[in-house]
């Protein structure tokens, strides 16, 4: 049929070949073709699989884009399933086939901190590379690495001096993108700085070692404690380096450590933030997972948060925010404590933006999934040997020391609850009572009656 395309409209001998002749010259070269078929292939209105086809190609490439790329087809035909998409796992196998998309292959790569051929900003030389010092506090070496966890990558910054091997200062944070710390001895400057990153140049590119050697010189312990040092030694200061959650090194020339984020199991931060304002508002996961940066006010006298919705997973529409939360008496406006003011401040600091204005978005920028919060919950759970505690734990925690620092009426406004009785009944601990023993107790009156008796 394309032969025929390219070549009906060629002008032989002043004429338009046309259709006929080209099949005629087709049946003699053993290629059989009638004109009738020809014109019923351009004529008829394409097929009920053909248009499914079309349908289910654009559903495949965005499940495929929305994975990064790395889903094969029975990856892919799990996806289409849980969004609802009836179709068979053969059919995905031959779009993807037809479309040149396929999963990524988990194949053995180098162990290597450093990618192949890539090049990455290097720190500033502040030293020279003459690691040597006569004496204590005159010259520190900085590094940061990371190492793998159950929980997901944590990232581990830490300060050696350079002329004991000491440790001054470190800090263990879950992402690398951190607030800057700052560390200076008390009327002076500190010491100059060498520092030297092991990080991927590209996510997916090599594998950490868990090995951190500042230098080439200092080699102990990252986590062994901070020595004794002079008094007037940066370490003993009140302003000290790294301090504070997800500090970072400053080394006075202005180049933060860690500045590229490796490999990392999604949501690993995600998780502690959720669970630490679950602790500080009460609310409930939907409720955390669909706020808003509009819906905070950080910079006020009080800082605050409104719920306002929720997010809900439903076949056929998939994961979307509800513009209205569980009751009417959910939507509430609560202040928030400084430690989970300072959190979202620092998520807002180094958050990307997205098309939802999601406070905790995925990589992609869609709303997370309750179910695979409280997934990850269960295995965080498991892995620490706190089974028993559950997301109503954190509710109920929250709602019993309301209740004692205040009234339950107060509790139950801070959950969201439509009535207090509610928050009485089974968020607010009651005191345990004791073993029914009055009928023991009462022998004491029947004695004292024989006593008269007599």
């Amino acid at each position: 049929m394309a032969y025929i395309d390219a070549h009906r409209h060629d002008v032989v001998d002043e004429r338009e070949v046309g259709v006929e002749p080209i099949c005629a010259e087709l049946k003699k070269a053993g290629v059989t073709i009638a004109p009738s078929g020809y014109y019923a292939s351009k004529n008829r209105p394409p097929s009920a699989r053909s248009v499914r086809d079309v349908e289910l190609v654009a559903q495949i490439r965005a499940a495929h884009a929305a994975n990064l790329g790395v889903y094969g087809v029975r990856k892919v035909h799990a996806q289409l399933n849980r969004q609802g998409v009836k179709v068979a796992r053969c059919t995905v196998e031959r779009l993807m086939r037809a479309e040149g998309l396929r999963g990524i292959a988990r194949e053995k790569t180098r162990r290597t901190t450093i990618g192949d051929g890539a090049q990455t900003p290097r720190p500033q030389d502040l030293v020279k590379r003459e690691f040597v010092a006569t004496g204590p506090n005159q010259l520190w070496v900085a590094d940061l690495t990371y190492v793998r966890t159950h929980a997901g990558w944590t990232y581990v910054a830490f300060v050696l001096d350079v002329f004991s091997r000491m440790i001054v200062g470190w800090q263990v944070c879950g992402w690398a993108e951190a607030p800057r710390g700052h560390y200076r001895a008390a009327g002076s400057a500190p010491p100059a700085v060498a520092r030297s990153e092991r990080e991927p140049a590209a996510q997916g590119q090599g594998r950490p070692r868990g090995d951190a050697r500042p230098g080439g010189s200092a080699r102990r312990d990252p986590h062994e404690p901070s020595p004794r040092h002079d008094p007037g030694s940066p370490a003993q200061t009140g302003d000290q380096s790294l301090a504070g959650r997800g500090s970072r090194c400053d080394t006075g020339g202005g180049t933060p450590v860690g500045h590229h984020r490796p490999p990392r199991a999604e949501g690993t931060s995600d998780m502690a933030d959720i669970i630490d304002l679950m602790l500080a508002t009460g609310c409930r996961i939907g409720e955390i997972l669909a706020l808003r940066w509009s819906d905070l006010d950080l910079d006020g006298d009080l800082p605050v948060l409104t719920v306002s919705g929720t997010i809900k997973t439903e076949t056929g529409k998939g994961t979307y925010r509800k513009p209205t939360p569980k009751t009417d008496a959910s939507r509430r406006t609560v202040v928030l404590p400084r430690f989970a003011a300072e959190l979202l401040r620092v998520r807002r600091e180094f958050a990307t933006t997205n098309e939802n204005d999601a406070v905790f978005a995925t990589r992609n920028g869609t709303w997370h999934q309750v179910v695979n919060v409280e997934r990850r919950w269960r295995q965080i759970r498991k892995d620490t040997g706190y089974e028993w505690v559950t997301p109503h734990t954190f509710r109920k925690t929250v709602a019993t020391l309301i209740s004692e620092a205040a009234t339950s009426e107060l509790a139950s406004r801070q959950l969201g609850h439509s009535s207090s009785q509610v928050t009485r009944d089974h968020y607010i601990a009651r005191p345990p009572v004791s073993a029914d023993l009055s009928e023991v107790l009462q022998r004491l009156a029947e004695s004292d009656d024989a006593d008269l008796d007599s």
